[in-house]
Formats: C-alpha cells, structure tokens, sequence
C-alpha cells in the first residue's frame, strides 16, 4: 500500500475523531438544537456543483398512492425501464446502466450486492417526507456505483409537540386498491413515526399484440401482485446535542411475471422481502457534529417458473452491515471540513452460485469547503478512497464550484472520477459469473448556468437553468453471449462509453388573486455511445437509452382545489446494439384533481388520477406492453 493511503486513512480518523469538535454549547444553542430536523445532510452538504432535484409537498400527496418509478416517470425528464405494472422497473440516469445509479434511504445505499439496483417500483411514496434525485457522479462522497447519479428518499421530522394522523384507501383501474395510514407523535423529546402500506391488484389490462398478424386485442394474463409494509422511526433527543434514532422498513412483495407478448402466456412467480434497520446516534456543536451508524439490511428473492419447457425455482438471500461515522466542523465562517469511514459487511447466498460469496469494503472520505470571498463562490474538494476485497479500487477525487455570474446568473461546475466494483451476480452466476471482471471507472464533467432572481416577491417565482455532462466510462460491464448457441452468456470489460448531453428545467409560479399557478419544464438530450468496436455497436447509441426526454407540467391551485396535468414524452431507444432496430416514441399524459374538505368538522381530501390519459399505444421494454388510460380514486383523512 502507497504512504499516500496510510497517510489518507489517518486524516480521516483525526477528523472521525476530532476533539475540537467536544465543546459546550449555550442554553441559546440547545434551545435551537431542540428543533432539528432528523434526516441525513450528506447530500446537502456535498453537492457543490452538482444538480439536485427536490420533489415538493404537493407533488408528493399527489403521488400518495403511487410507487417511486410512478412519481419519477411522471415529474422528471428521466428515463425509467419497466416491464409493465407491477413489475421491475429501474431508472437511468444520464445514459448510464440501472446499477450506475444509487439508492440511498437516509443516507444509507440500499443497493443488494447480488445486482446492485434497485427496484424502485417497490418503494412506497408515501412512506417518506422527503424524496432528492442526484445527477452525475458522487462515488467521492457516497461510495461506488454512483456514476450517472443517485436517488434519496429521507425520514424528515422534527421535535415539536405534534400529532399527526392520515390515512387513505384507494381504488383504481384494473383491480388496484390501496391502503395507507401514517401517525406521527412527537414532542420536544421524542418523535414516532409508524406508515403502513398495503397494495394489490390484478393489472388485467387490455392491450393489442402487434407481434401477431392483425394486431388483436388481448388481456394481459399472471400480472396480478400483492404488496404491504410498515416504516418505523423513533428519535430521542437525549442531553444537550445528543440524538438518537432508531428506523426499521420491512416490506414484502408478492408478484405474478407476465410472459412477453411474443409467448404463451406462462405462471412465473416472484417474491421479494426486504428488512432494512438502522440505528444513528447524533451530536451537535456550536460549529459541528458527529453521525454514527450501523445498519443491517436483509434482501429475499424467490422466483419460479415451471412449464413444459423449462423448471427454473431460484432462491437469493443477501445481507449487509455497514458502519459509518461521519463529523462535520465549521473552522471559520467560511471554511468547513467533513470526513467520515464508511465499512460494509456483504453476503449472498443463491442457487445459482456454487457457494455463499462475501465480500467487505471500507471507504474513507474527507472535504473542504471554502467560500471564496468578494466573489461569494462555494468551492469544495472531495477525495475518497476506498478497499473492496478482490480488486483494487481507484483513488475517485472531486472538486465543485457554484456561485453567482451576474445579478440573476449563477453557474456550477463539477468534476469527478467514479466507479463501480462487479456485482456478485456478474462474478459468481452459473453458468457465465467472471471472476476476472475489473471494476467500471469513469470521469465526470459537468457545467451548469442558473437563472433565478436574488430576492423574490410573495407573488411570483421562477427559475431556468441549462446543464452540460461528459463522462467517459472504461472497462464498462456487459453481458455477451459465450457461443452461437446463444444458451450461455459471461459479463465482460468489453465497452468504453462516451454519455454526453444536456439538460433544461424550469419553473414559474404566479398568485393572481386566489389562484396559484406553477407552470414547468424539462428536456434532456443523452448522447451514450459505445467507443470501442465490437459486434458493429462501434460508436452506436446504447440500448434502450433515448436520446429525448421532454416533460411540461401546468398545475392550478385554487382555494381546496388542485389540479395538475404533466405531459412526458420519451424518444425512440433502439433494442438492438448495431441500431438496427428500435422502439418508436411515445407521449403520456398524466392528470390528477384534488379537493379539500370538511365533513362533521372532520377533515378529508379527495383525489383523482389519470395515467395515461391519452390512451397511449406504448412499450418501454420491447414485447411487454403497457396499459392504456387509467383512473385511481383516493379518498384521505387528516387529523392534525
């Protein structure tokens, strides 16, 4: 090992470990501490130069009943990759694969090491208060696997004498129906939070089989899915700047797999269970903190597939334990430094592995941030270096920088080196896992300008900004079939890819007289390129990456009443890697009306939404078809 490492690994533990930070606060200052809010502040306090999208309050009560793959597709310019209702659906993010983009439940990947992606069509809107995506790279902050970006839903609550009661049903098209109750206690000492979701339907929707001559209307078959889960937190806020908090997720799935339209209709099933707990204790100072945490996630799968043809009856059990420690500390009015360890414990066992496989990592990660004066620039440097057992991991610094142009012009810049390690599917899966797989590497540019006014008035409000990316990603993963038989497939580092493109959003709010009135933009061009000859995919667009993503919303809000029409479009996205072949694009509309009211001095909230309200003839996965227009009626109660 460098000296360089061994000089790295003992910056971070003095700043783990600081002993400036152990300082007496005032009284003044544990009155305000008393009010704090219980989430991570990772991403925040480490995303100079880099764009971060924060779904509001509104978005997500109108997106109470919906997955996170829902409230995605229909608010962001992103691409999501789905198989249909109900079942697996992944994001993309910036012409990267769906194991470049992390998943981070207060500040913690969920991420199981058999793939490394999540399923974000099983995570629950309504179970979070706070939901951030990430564009770009991050692995000098968050760890690898954050190559095109990241995701993060957070728990958000605060001490304060409060009770909260909601709960909702919920009945749609395709025999959907939903139920969901959260309540919320707390005081100036503790906070609990207990959500409940429960979810079934059939998703017996009618759609026409173009892979048969004269493109007949059929019945989607072995697509109906059974969902519930319960989120708990409980914070204490202990003595003088010291918190603790205590959450624990479980959730279970159980999901018919419909065939592809080009099949028989089959009985494949799948089972999914999840139990993530974490335990974070919190100390604040006058000018810093300490965050510690140990989590242990467990991940099920079961999957069966039984026919005349094939018997296929396949088990996954992973686990994960991770540690991390992190401290912040505020030097001067300007200068702020953080560092932090992060450790992870990993195993899986699978049928389709000739053993139980484990693997551990440790990463150490410092930054310095330093307000430039007269210019009044953020600027800030991460380095993180990490071990994952079996490889050598890459040194992945950053630098970011943002501030303001002109009087109403601000601009951002951001550079990064990333990675990401093999999964354990990629080296230990039988027939064709490849143990000598190196990890993905890549570097991260981008640049961002800002239109937004300094001050805003009471009645209206606006933004636009324009955001460049590069990234040029080496030794990139793909799954190539062994022989012509086409029966045996290997991972391999075969391609480099260039992503490069652009993004645009905006946003303009405007109160006349009782109405509010938001309207909203967005479009992302990706260019994701193969850079290296092989099988005629040479300097191609990726599979199933659109070039176009557009999306513009209109939301009114008047008095009780909101609506709310967002209109997506998503480009063509070829299917076959020499481009030959391709999907054609699609537009989807999605409507939703919400009215507030009283009933024996009871509060109550009335919802409607329409998906697809075009009736839309679309695939977004070649073969499996997706349903057209569809209505979902909620009805919520509130007590506060």
């Amino acid at each position: 090992m460098h000296k360089f490492n061994y000089f790295f690994i003992g910056i971070c533990c003095l700043i783990a470990g600081n002993p400036c930070l152990a300082q007496k606060i005032s009284a003044d200052s544990s009155i305000i501490l008393s009010t704090v809010t219980i989430m991570s502040t990772k991403l925040t306090d480490n995303a100079t130069g880099l764009n971060v999208h924060s779904f509001d309050s509104l978005s997500l009560l109108l997106a109470s009943s919906k997955t996170l793959s829902d409230l995605l597709v229909s608010q962001t310019p992103v691409c999501i990759k789905t198989y249909g209702l109900g079942s697996l659906a992944t994001i993309s993010l910036r012409g990267t694969s769906s194991n470049h983009t992390g998943v981070f439940w207060n500040g913690l990947s969920i991420s199981p090491p058999n793939n490394g992606m999540t399923d974000i069509g099983l995570i629950p809107v309504y179970f979070f208060e706070n939901i951030q995506v990430q564009y770009g790279g991050a692995s000098s902050v968050f760890g690898g696997g954050n190559i095109g970006g990241s995701i993060h839903i957070n728990n958000s609550n605060t001490f304060r004498n409060d009770k909260k009661i909601s709960m909702g049903i919920g009945a749609g098209s395709f025999h959907d129906y939903s139920g969901f109750t959260k309540i919320l206690l707390s005081n100036d000492k503790w906070i609990s939070s207990t959500a409940v979701y429960y979810h079934q339907a059939k998703n017996d929707f009618p759609f026409h089989n173009n892979s048969i001559t004269g493109n007949p209307e059929e019945r989607q078959q072995n697509s109906d899915n059974l969902f519930y889960g319960f989120l708990q937190q409980i914070s204490h806020a202990i003595k003088r700047g010291n918190y603790l908090t205590a959450n624990i997720w479980w959730q279970t799935a159980d999901r018919r797999i419909p065939s592809a339209m080009t099949l028989q209709s089959g009985n494949a099933d799948e089972k999914d269970n999840s139990l993530r707990s974490s335990l974070t204790w919190r100390k604040d100072f006058t000018s810093g903190s300490i965050t510690s945490k140990i989590a242990w996630f467990n991940d099920y799968l079961h999957y069966v597939d039984i026919n005349d043809f094939y018997s296929i009856d396949s088990k996954v059990i992973s686990n994960s334990w991770i540690l991390e420690t992190e401290a912040k500390k505020q030097l001067t009015e300007r200068i702020r430094i953080n560092g932090g360890v992060d450790i992870r414990f990993m195993t899986c066992k699978a049928d389709s592995y000739n053993e139980n496989v484990k693997q551990n990592q440790i990463g150490c990660y410092t930054s310095l941030s330093y307000l430039i004066p007269l210019i009044n620039w953020q600027s800030s440097v991460h380095i993180h270096q990490g071990w994952t057992e079996g490889y050598d991991e890459p040194f992945t610094p950053s630098v970011g920088i943002e501030g303001p142009l002109f009087k109403m012009v601000s601009g951002k810049i951001n550079i990064s080196r990333n990675f990401r390690a093999p999964t354990f599917n990629e080296r230990y899966w039988q027939p064709g896992g490849n143990l000598d797989l190196h990890p993905e590497v890549s570097w991260n540019e981008e640049a961002t300008v800002l239109f937004k006014p300094v001050s805003q008035n009471m009645t209206s409000r606006y933004f636009i900004y324009f955001d460049v990316f590069n990234s040029m990603i080496s030794n990139w993963i793909i799954w190539l079939p062994v022989d012509e038989s086409y029966m045996i497939w290997q991972p391999r580092n075969i391609q480099k890819v260039w992503s490069r493109g652009l993004e645009f959003n905006g946003e303009f709010e405007k109160k006349i007289f009782n109405a509010t009135i938001l309207l909203k933009a967005g479009y992302t061009y990706t260019r994701s390129t193969n850079e290296e000859s092989i099988d005629g995919s040479y300097q191609k667009q990726l599979i199933y990456v659109p070039e176009h993503i557009g999306l513009a919303g209109l939301t009114i809000c008047i008095k009780k009443i909101t609506f709310s029409y967002t209109h997506h479009y998503t480009g063509q996205r070829f299917v076959s890697s020499d481009n030959s072949q391709s999907l054609p694009p699609y537009n989807i509309g999605y409507f939703s009306f919400s009215r507030d009211f009283s009933l024996l001095k009871e509060k109550f909230s009335f919802q409607l939404n329409v998906d697809n309200v075009w009736n839309s003839n679309y695939q977004a996965i070649q073969d499996y078809p997706m349903p057209g227009i569809a209505f979902k009626f909620s009805l919520l109660y509130n007590v506060f």
